[in-house]
């Protein structure tokens, strides 16, 4: 049975919140910028999550699960963590300057792409770690903070004609919340543990013992997110720029299943079998169970309800474009279910330490979903979309055969 408890529910009313602020930031967007603008937009958020996942090295995979499971003292994991970010800043933001002159934001972006970039790191390293020391709910809130406030301030000051509608504009109301939200997160974790940055040379052990076990989950992270990034990237190549506005609303509420999923379940489930999986057969057999039937029936709930609302609200908002392609949305909502099916099957090779299978489950996922673009190549114009949105599934489909095969040969040692 899935409890839910206060906690649960109150965590998944943030996430919904987070949801609908983004959902509906690129609806605002879309009716007063227009599809081209709004377009260019979600490439330009698409490229901060690809600086982020690069520099960040996924080295989060090392340091939470040695905090989770007692092997280091906090502070010198968290100090040595931010130290490999700093150097990675440098040397990523340097490679990143030297092409941005011939990118589609030059010079004049770069700087905001820059500042957002980091940010959108520091917060999203910052709520990472508020989960592994089981704080869930201070973590949900800082992401409400900088998602949620994004779209209320940004409304508000254009809707009452204070400010006129940019996307400059938007870019310097993101900065600003991702420093509000920052600075949550910084206090809510000195509250808990009073952290004090320390680090001397003879920590860069740490920082090689981190990159070892982290390199495997961060090739595999690459290639998934070069997924997520290439879709609209194809779109925009494909000459079909104003798609990729309607592309990233159906892929929005399509993750809805994966957020629901996280919010209510793994987030509070996902620490205890990684340090049940050592100590507790029992235990660890049953958040896995757990796990897996949640991970069937939330999503299960959630397509419902978009079922019934998503197509009234696109009319509601006489947002005809989104009305016309359903279809698509339909067949990314059927991708990440079957990746929400999965979820028990991953933190099993997780908690594990299945590491190196990991990085080969998402690598060769990846060169699938590639392989599926390039046969998908011949669809022209709209038919773009339906080119896209079929290799994610078939993306999202390998990633569950492979997690369940390779969790079925895991020899524990009970």
């Amino acid at each position: 049975m899935i409890n839910l408890s206060k906690a649960k529910i109150i965590n998944s009313l943030l996430r919904l919140s987070v949801i609908a602020s983004k959902f509906l930031l690129l609806l605002y967007l879309q009716a007063n910028l227009g599809t081209t603008e709004t377009g260019y937009f979600v490439l330009f958020v698409t490229s901060v999550a690809l600086f982020v996942y690069i520099s960040g090295w996924d080295y989060y995979s090392f340091s939470n699960r040695s905090l989770i499971q007692g092997e280091g003292a906090s502070n010198n994991i968290i100090s040595s963590h931010l130290v490999l970010l700093s150097i990675s800043y440098l040397i990523v933001l340097t490679l990143f300057f030297i092409v941005a002159p011939s990118s589609a934001y030059g010079f004049q972006l770069f700087y905001l792409f820059a500042i957002i970039g980091i940010l959108e790191q520091l917060t999203m390293e910052g709520s990472r770690y508020l989960v592994a020391i089981k704080k869930p709910l201070v973590a949900t809130f800082s992401i409400v903070i900088r998602t949620s406030l994004l779209f209320l301030v940004y409304f508000l000051l254009t809707f009452f004609d204070i400010y006129e509608h940019s996307l400059s504009f938007v870019f310097y109301i993101w900065i600003l919340v991702d420093f509000i939200s920052l600075s949550y997160i910084v206090s809510s974790i000195n509250k808990e543990q009073n952290y004090k940055f320390y680090f001397q040379l003879k920590d860069f052990w740490i920082i090689r013992k981190g990159l070892a076990v982290s390199i495997l989950f961060y090739l595999g992270t690459l290639s998934s997110r070069g997924v997520f990034s290439f879709d609209k990237y194809f779109l925009n190549n494909s000459g079909m720029i104003d798609l990729i506005s309607i592309y990233a609303i159906y892929l929005g509420l399509a993750n809805m299943l994966v957020v629901a999923t996280n919010t209510l379940l793994i987030a509070f489930i996902y620490p205890k079998m990684v340090e049940a999986y050592k100590n507790n057969k029992d235990d660890y057999k049953a958040y896995g169970d757990e796990i897996f039937t949640g991970s069937v029936i939330i999503p299960i709930i959630s397509m419902i309800v978009i079922y019934i609302f998503a197509p009234y609200l696109f009319e509601l908002l006489e947002q005809k474009s989104l009305t016309d392609y359903l279809d698509v949305m339909w067949i990314l909502m059927l991708g990440f279910f079957i990746n929400c099916i999965g979820l028990r099957f991953y933190y099993e090779l997780y908690s594990a330490k299945k590491d190196k299978i990991i990085m080969l489950i998402n690598i060769t996922s990846s060169i699938l979903f590639f392989v599926c673009l390039y046969l998908f190549s011949g669809f022209e114009g709209e038919l773009a979309i339906y080119a896209v949105s079929n290799s994610i599934v078939i993306y999202f489909l390998s990633i569950t055969l492979m997690q369940i095969y390779f969790s079925k040969k895991i020899k524990h040692s009970w």
